[in-house]
């Protein structure tokens, strides 16, 4: 019985024997109750084990999909996911989970396997696979909603409209700007709160298998100290986020372990939560998106205030919601196609929004086939300051902050590759990521390519 196909990575729907490497994938409940489908056999044949709902037994993972609705499958598919990440030497082949007794539907669960597109050892039902390929392709920064400096300045302007009632776009910008110059008075306690001082509190409960479970933690660090002022409870959200989003990256080369290296790292990544630095991590809201917010609500006041006040559902809904259901119902390049104007002859790889609500400035930036090992193709970044000067390098700010954590890493080498660039190279493990010296990560379509991007690299050098 063949159990899977290589192009495109497609599992069977009869799996009646596994090769030693291959897992079982299958629906489970989370009392570990295998009674029917596929969890009977993965009981049966391939070590599920009876009263265990969740994870990895003998060639089977379970994930349990009866306990409720879509959103209480979903972080057991990204624990999935993840575990699969770690575990590039395993072939996982998932079958239609959900789709049986617990009465979901291919179109309910399949795009909660979208990350699972890019990992060479996770094979999906054809059924789940047409479903994702059919859909537009939605970058990560949509589906992972980072919390960024613009919809901090949006949430921060509705909580202030829920005391004020705002009669006026100067009025509303005037009361942003005055609580962004009160952060620098109290943001730092704010700050220390939801970052390091969390930290140390929860992030010991926050390793699943000896890996640490990010969305955990980002949960653990969510402890509700400004729920009574909307407005620091927007900006506690940001710098959640913001720690989040850095210790993501860090995660990638470090493998975390162990707590008190997440905090070291991160200390030394942030120079501390100090909101008298010049250039904090936290506290510098960027120019560029302070100045398209403050655009924004000028000239388009008259769309979310019709009445002549402030509405807050208008304002979110032009604000962040437009954008992204455009992308998620047409794709991100036929939404900058629409709504979207470069910025001249200096820079004609800028796109700004003009129209259809407001947005992100995206950069164009092909994508090279030295480095992925596939022809060109047209794609695009979110700016790296969200306006104009942006960088069109992908986590830019983030690899900056830590380039000097990975030049020292043990698992890593100093290099010059086969076009004499500066590369920071692992030196057993391919699954870690490769870094330009001054660009940052390398993008590789599958791990494969990054295999032969490293062996050619190290070829090189000898």
């Amino acid at each position: 019985m063949n159990n899977r196909t290589e192009f495109p990575r497609i599992s069977s729907d009869r799996i009646s024997k596994l090769d030693e490497n291959e897992i079982f994938v299958f629906g489970s409940n989370l009392e570990g109750m295998h009674r029917g489908g596929a969890a009977r056999i993965a009981y049966e044949q391939f070590g599920a084990i009876w009263g265990a709902g969740v994870g990895m037994n003998g060639q089977s993972y379970a994930i349990p999909t009866m306990q409720g609705s879509i959103e209480t499958i979903k972080p057991y598919i990204c624990q999935f996911i993840d575990f699969a990440k770690h575990n590039p030497h395993l072939k996982f082949l998932v079958t239609r989970i959900g789709c049986g007794i617990a009465g979901f539907t291919d179109a309910d669960i399949a795009p909660l396997f979208t990350e699972a597109l890019q990992l060479d050892n996770v094979y999906l039902p054809k059924s789940f696979y047409d479903k994702l390929v059919s859909l537009p392709k939605v970058p990560d920064f949509v589906l992972k909603k980072i919390y960024g400096q613009t919809r901090t300045l949006v949430d921060i302007l509705i909580a202030l409209n829920n005391k004020k009632h705002f009669k006026s776009s100067n009025e509303a910008i005037d009361a942003v700007s005055t609580y962004l110059k009160g952060l620098r008075e109290h943001g730092n306690e704010i700050a220390s709160n939801c970052s390091i001082h969390s930290l140390r509190a929860c992030a010991d409960n926050c390793f699943v298998n000896g890996h640490l479970d990010v969305k955990k933690l980002k949960k653990s660090l969510e402890k509700g100290f400004y729920n009574d002022n909307l407005a620091d409870k927007a900006y506690m959200n940001y710098v959640i986020e913001k720690t989040i989003k850095l210790i993501m990256y860090m995660n990638e080369f470090r493998r975390y372990t162990d707590v008190e290296q997440i905090i070291n790292d991160f200390q030394q990544a942030t120079g501390e939560v100090n909101h008298c630095q010049e250039h904090s991590y936290y506290f510098e809201f960027g120019s560029y998106p302070s100045c398209f917010f403050r655009n924004y609500i000028q000239n388009f006041w008259h769309k979310f205030a019709p009445n002549g006040e402030l509405n807050n559902e208008l304002f979110y809904d032009f604000m962040i919601d437009r954008h992204t259901r455009g992308i998620k119902k047409y794709g991100l390049e036929a939404v900058i196609n629409r709504n979207y104007q470069n910025d001249g002859p200096c820079h004609p790889e800028v796109f700004f929004p003009y129209r259809g609500g407001a947005g992100p400035v995206y950069v164009e930036r092909e994508t090279n086939p030295n480095l992925c090992g596939r022809k060109p193709n047209r794609r695009f970044i979110k700016s790296c300051g969200e306006g104009k000067g942006p960088n069109a390098v992908t986590d830019y700010f983030e690899f900056n902050l830590v380039k000097r954590l990975i030049e020292n890493d043990p698992k890593y080498v100093v290099i010059k590759d086969f076009k004499n660039r500066i590369m920071l190279v692992p030196k057993n493990d391919v699954t870690l990521p490769v870094y330009d010296y001054y660009y940052g990560k390398e993008e590789y379509d599958s791990l494969k390519t990054q295999e032969a991007a490293i062996k050619k690299i190290w070829e090189a050098k000898h």
